[in-house]
């Protein structure tokens, strides 16, 4: 059992950001990661966030397997970094 990968891609309306934004840096970032033979990459549907004062977020959550040690996770940072740099967590 090893570790899992975890984080979230976010758009916000309140930086003219839309769901179609959103759609286009995940299948930026699922090219680059499914290229990897080791890594399993799972990734959620979009949902949707919205707040009273009339703010709308878009999420995606993914969770990152790797196998082996030829790829380090640092790599693994570098290439979702490379689409949009986010804070990242592991699950044990």
């Amino acid at each position: 059992m090893g570790r899992t990968l975890t984080f979230e891609q976010i758009v916000d309306s309140r930086f003219e950001l839309t769901k179609e934004d959103l759609l286009q840096r995940h299948e930026r970032l699922m090219t680059l990661l499914v290229k990897q033979k080791s890594l399993t990459v799972v990734s959620g549907k979009p949902i949707k966030y919205e707040w009273p004062n009339g703010t709308v977020q878009y999420r995606i959550r993914y969770h990152i397997k790797k196998e082996g040690r030829k790829l380090k996770w640092n790599d693994v940072y570098c290439l979702v970094n490379s689409v949009k740099p986010v804070p990242y967590d592991f699950i044990y």
